[in-house]
């Protein structure tokens, strides 16, 4: 009789349980025993496992110095953790102000474009602490005041952490 380090692939076993055990399932140790058993995501240490959940939705405004609302669709449940912003061309005149609300109307912040020292490049942050949660077919509006002068694309990224 070979030794078990001698068996040809033809000849080795599967785990034990695995012709009962129901499609779509992975062995897990439990007690000692071997349990076939589909894995939830709470059974998932996604610690080191980056962008798990997250969606990063990005919207063009024209022209920052004129006044634009720019409204998306959520088809997901989720949390606004950071809004980014980066501006295309100088802006003069004014600073520009950009608010992000959601589906009711209530800000979940504000971003100033600065008009003093801005160059094409410039970027902006914002972390919403409130009004930044959302269920799924609801949403959100990015406008801006367009308090500045001179014509500037605004290129805005949401991020968010998706719950559903």
């Amino acid at each position: 009789m070979p030794q078990h380090s001698d068996l040809l692939e033809a000849e080795l076993h599967e785990n034990k349980g695995v012709s009962t055990a129901s499609n779509n399932t992975v062995a897990t140790a439990s007690g000692g025993a071997t349990v076939w058993q589909k894995i939830a995501s709470n059974n998932i240490d996604a610690t080191s496992i980056f962008t798990t959940n997250k969606v990063y939705l990005t919207v063009t405004i024209a022209d920052v110095s004129t006044a634009e609302v720019v409204y998306l669709y959520l088809p997901f449940a989720g949390t606004l953790n950071t809004v980014g912003t980066v501006l295309q061309n100088t802006i003069t005149g004014a600073d520009s102000t950009v608010t992000v609300r959601n589906h009711s109307g209530g800000s979940a912040g504000t971003l100033t474009i600065a008009y003093s020292g801005s160059a094409a490049g410039d970027i902006d942050t914002l972390t919403p602490v409130s009004n930044n949660t959302f269920t799924a077919g609801q949403k959100i509006s990015v406008e801006t005041n367009g308090n500045s002068t001179t014509v500037s694309k605004l290129f805005v990224t949401l991020a968010f952490t998706v719950t559903g």
